[in-house]
């Protein structure tokens, strides 16, 4: 035994030797290749800066082999560090060219084009290129690249804001950093994590996120991480309406990126200093603040924030009582907004324009950039119940699949067993009865188990469309709402204008016919409007209408308005609104229902 273990060992010490040996022939044998191709690399990268690109493309074309990807990874390191977003795009782009069989210079070319596409607000496209990036980073199970993608798709996601999927993102990025030890990173990353949380609405758990990288950024001194987490804890006491404290720690942002002299940085800071201002209502220092920083940014190339930038001037201006200007700002804002499909900005612009037209008496314009606010906030909330849906029919797909392999599994084994029992039962003939037993009684238990397992599946069936339909129900009630209370602002709108009508007629202004009847005609009572209402009443409530037609067949249609109206739990100032008469008359019509049909109101 001892001589056997003597020979395997001596056997491992020549297969060593043997294969060190081979190594050291083969790089000694093209030792001047090998430096002239390091040589090239070198002299390229030194000189890339000074020569056009189609130049570098070209005598880059002429390295051979892996000092080709050598020279492009360095390279992109570069223009990565100068955040030269053309040269990026234009050298990932040759180095995809030139090595299309590489699987790091597909993934390169992916990632740098996502970036492109995101500078220039093509956020769509940027999370296609995103996407083929991460998977391709995966593949290459390179940790480094992989983060860095991770985080740009990550802010791609939030700017579209698509908040649920950049956080989660971002915890992997997170959970990858915990693996190469880079502090500085992992802060910078729970920053943005913290960020992204206030956005969606949490923003005491923001503060909390936030404290441990505001530690960790002054003690190191660091002064655009500390600016940066400063920003977010500011956004946070923002959406809290704590403004005053808002107003201080984006006064110490301001401070802080001034001091560091960068104009990117400081627009931003900037921006949200401004708009603190505009809430504690020092609209002339917000709209000085804002020039500032559309000056600013009108000399820089991203100008992925204009349209808020506008939009917040048009609001100083609209409360200053400038309506004219504000109106230019705020419709320059209105088509960035929509240009870079930011629909929260959007809407905020609309609703502004809205008032703007209605203060200057042109109510046709005014109802029309109103039906654009509420077609918009229609339009996201619908987004936003799409996306909860498709989010419960993918847990349920996901869970109905589980459980089909899991069915799938247990009869695998269940036929194995019968397997067992048989092959048994030919071997060992004595012992057949016992084997036979205990199958019996194992089948059993695995048909409870399964007969478990589809009862399970069938109440999960029916607790997703339970879910599915209140969803729907609570659209449908949003939209009802929605629809109701602009008609309640469209009538009270009309009857400000009719008074000032009345006014006016006494100061000899002349109106014309056709158009004073046109307005009287934009009440609820119209055949369009009602049937409008009706169904969105009836996908509320439905068969409401229809019960309470054959149960008081002698209502009159004006009788069933009142009493929908009441379904709805309006008050009578609402109702009143609504049809387009006083509240006496309402009370007027609710008694004399109640002597005719005493059960009316009480059983519906």
């Amino acid at each position: 035994m001892k001589s056997l273990h003597t020979l395997l060992l001596l056997l491992d010490v020549f297969c060593g030797v043997s294969c060190f040996i081979g190594y050291s022939c083969k790089n000694n044998a093209q030792p001047t290749n090998h430096f002239v191709e390091s040589h090239l690399v070198k002299n390229l990268l030194a000189v890339a800066d000074s020569l056009p690109a189609d130049t570098i493309f070209l005598r880059a074309a002429a390295i051979p082999g892996t000092s080709l990807d050598s020279f492009y990874l360095k390279r992109l390191e570069t223009l990565d560090s100068r955040q030269s977003i053309d040269e990026l795009k234009h050298t990932a782009a040759a180095y995809f060219h030139t090595r299309p069989e590489n699987p790091v210079a597909k993934a390169m070319f992916a990632h740098y084009a996502g970036i492109g596409c995101q500078y220039e607000g093509k956020y769509d496209s940027a999370e296609v290129y995103y996407a083929m990036a991460t998977q391709g980073f995966k593949n290459l199970t390179d940790h480094k690249f992989l983060i860095d993608v991770l985080s740009a798709r990550s802010g791609n996601m939030g700017t579209m804001g698509r908040y649920d999927e950049a956080i989660a993102l971002n915890y992997q990025v997170l959970e990858l950093l915990q693996q190469s030890a880079d502090s500085l990173l992992a802060m910078t990353t729970q920053t943005y994590l913290a960020s992204l949380v206030q956005l969606k609405g949490e923003n005491y758990k923001a503060i909390e996120l936030v404290k441990a990288p505001l530690l960790f950024f002054e003690t190191k001194r660091d002064t655009a991480g500390w600016n940066y987490a400063l920003k977010t804890k500011g956004n946070a006491y923002c959406a809290l309406q704590d403004y005053e404290q808002a107003f201080v720690i984006f006064g110490q942002t301001v401070a802080l990126r001034k001091a560091m002299g960068s104009p990117p940085s400081t627009i931003e800071c900037l921006y949200h200093y401004g708009r603190v201002l505009g809430k504690l209502e020092r609209w002339q220092e917000a709209l000085d603040t804002m020039r500032v920083v559309e000056k600013v940014i009108s000399n820089t190339s991203n100008k992925q924030g204009q349209a808020f930038v506008n939009i917040e001037i048009g609001t100083a201006l609209f409360n200053l009582g400038h309506y004219t200007d504000a109106e230019k700002s705020l419709e320059k804002g209105l088509q960035l907004s929509n240009t870079r499909k930011q629909y929260p900005s959007a809407s905020s612009a609309n609703k502004i324009l809205s008032a703007i037209h209605r203060k200057k008496g042109n109510f046709e314009k005014a109802l029309f950039f109103q039906d654009q606010y509420l077609s918009m906030k229609d339009s996201m909330f619908n987004q936003e119940k799409e996306k909860i849906i498709a989010e419960l029919s993918v847990k349920y797909e996901t869970l109905e699949k589980e459980k089909q392999i899991a069915s799938l599994h247990r009869q695998a084994e269940l036929a194995l067993q019968r397997n067992y029992w048989i092959l048994g039962s030919f071997l060992i003939v004595l012992f057949g009865s016992f084997f036979w037993f205990q199958s019996r009684a194992k089948r059993k238990r695995a048909q409870i188990e399964l007969e478990k397992s589809v009862l399970e599946a069938t109440n999960l069936v029916m607790q997703q469309k339970l879910e599915n339909q209140q969803l729907e129900i609570a659209s449908h009630r949003n939209r009802l709402d929605d629809y109701t209370q602009m008609l309640i602002s469209r009538n009270k709108q009309l009857s400000e204008f009719f008074g000032e009508m009345d006014t006016t007629e006494k100061s000899e202004l002349v109106l014309d016919k056709n158009f004073t009847e046109e307005l009287y005609n934009q009440v609820i009572y119209t055949n369009d409007d009602w049937e409008k209402f009706q169904r969105y009443f009836n996908k509320v409530f439905p068969g409401y209408i229809p019960t309470l037609r054959s149960e008081y067949p002698t209502l009159t249609p004006a009788e069933i308005r009142s009493v929908i109206l009441h379904k709805m739990g309006l008050g009578l100032k609402e109702q009143a609104q609504i049809q387009g008469i006083t509240t006496g008359a309402i009370k007027q019509t609710r008694y004399r229902l109640n002597r005719k049909f005493p059960t009316l109101f009480t059983t519906t």
